[in-house]
């Protein structure tokens, strides 16, 4: 890793940076420290050195790094990173809104090699606005970066606690002021820099996130459910991979989700609804509850979350070599198991079960489509959330088909992979 350089006022209220137990320095009106640790290396001008996010053997990006294999039990050496000390620049400037400039928003400096995707641990540089919507960020070497700010909206306070300084503070004064418009809006901004040296008086804009509309429908003859304990529920697999966002259903099935920022996501639905099964939530023609649909800055309509009145159901039986019943996993996963590696291997599509002591199991809720099904002793079960598994586990799997509303029934014998 890199130093991950930090920046923040002074004026710790204010600024929305309070440091914790790290080591840092004083350039102008700012601290400054390093993700690491290190007391960053500043010289008499100011000017500050940085060490270099590396990955093995010799690579400045996750996607050049090499990859180290291990079993269990393994052990190797000379895995060694050297990381160059290098000479930084700082980028200074102001972030707006539709209301003006922007206060306590951080800022964050990515590489742009990174930029599309889960680049958490890749900050070269963050910091965060002051009052006046001013930023400075420092410690970013030459190179191409993205500067990356998410303005997630304004929490609403019950009355006792927006009038509680505490609180107030906690949040940054976010909460305080009269509400405005803005508030309820997802604001980010993704801005190409080159960096050569110093960057001064950048604007950096803040645009609303995009918006998904659309409807549930019940396809079946089932007594129906009340929309309003229905909700939509949109994963991020991108930007802030895992993190969940909510949304009620109206009585007339109709949904708005607030604003999003570009990235991969996976869209689904969750309430009461006995009798009734998810089967899809279509987007821009993509059944996004299986497989993640693309966001852009455009607001998506026409969405279609429909439940169906039939599930999928799969039951068996292992046995051992000896024709025995036998205890063990069961691993069922999609046919086409490297489009689904490909895909962000959606655990919706995958099911892990542990059979009876009489080698009986049953699975119920899949989506309907191919897939394989492999029984394993528990001490040759791999890892379920590796791809590289599954090559291995696909070659002594047994194909099956499943149908909505239509049983299957599936004898397994405990198999051995090669791995």
């Amino acid at each position: 890793g890199g130093e991950g350089i930090s920046s923040g006022l002074m004026e710790l209220a204010a600024g929305g940076v309070i440091p914790t137990g790290g080591a840092g320095v004083q350039v102008g009106d700012q601290l400054v420290s390093a993700a690491s640790g290190a007391l960053p290396v500043v010289s008499g001008d100011g000017r500050m050195a940085a060490y270099l996010t590396q990955y093995y053997p010799a690579a400045a990006t996750a996607q050049e790094a090499a990859v180290v294999s291990l079993a269990s039990g393994d052990h190797r050496s000379g895995i060694d990173i050297r990381m160059p000390l290098v000479a930084t620049a700082g980028i200074r400037g102001t972030v707006v809104g539709p209301d003006g400039p922007m206060a306590n928003v951080p800022v964050r400096v990515v590489p742009a090699a990174e930029s599309g995707g889960s680049e958490a641990l890749a900050d070269v540089a963050r910091g965060v606005t002051a009052a006046d919507g001013t930023f400075q960020v420092f410690g970013v070497p030459v190179g191409a970066y993205v500067l990356r700010v998410l303005r997630m909206p304004r929490a609403e306070l019950p009355a006792t606690m927006a009038s509680n300084p505490q609180v107030l503070a906690l949040m940054g004064g976010r909460g305080s002021g009269p509400a405005r418009a803005s508030d309820r809006l997802t604001l980010f901004a993704d801005v190409p820099v080159s960096v050569q040296g110093d960057i001064t008086d950048l604007v950096v804009a803040l645009s609303p996130g995009a918006t998904l509309s659309g409807r549930v429908e019940f396809a079946g003859t089932a007594a129906r459910v009340p929309m309003t304990g229905l909700t939509v529920r949109l994963t991020a697999q991108s930007e802030q991979p895992g993190r969940v966002t909510l949304t009620r259903v109206g009585e007339d099935g109709r949904f708005v989700t607030a604003g999003h920022v570009p990235g991969r996501y996976l869209l689904n639905a969750t309430g009461r609804t006995p009798g009734w099964f998810l089967k899809s939530a279509t987007v821009n023609g993509i059944n996004a509850v299986e497989q993640p649909f693309d966001l852009f800055s455009e607001d998506i309509g026409n969405v279609v979350v429909t439940f169906i009145d039939r599930q999928t159901m799969l039951s068996g039986k292992v046995t051992g070599a000896n024709g025995a019943p036998a205890e063990g996993t069961v691993l069922v996963f999609p046919a086409a198991h490297r489009e689904w590696i490909a895909q962000g291997m959606v655990t919706l599509l995958m099911r892990t079960v542990r059979t009876q002591s009489t080698g009986e199991f049953s699975i119920v809720g899949l989506p309907a489509r191919d897939y394989l099904a492999v029984a394993l002793a528990d001490a040759d079960v791999p890892d379920p959330q590796d791809p590289a598994a599954y090559a291995a586990l696909a070659r002594v799997a047994t194909p099956i088909i499943l149908a909505e509303g239509a049983p299957r029934t599936v004898s397994l014998q405990l198999a051995k992979v090669a791995r």
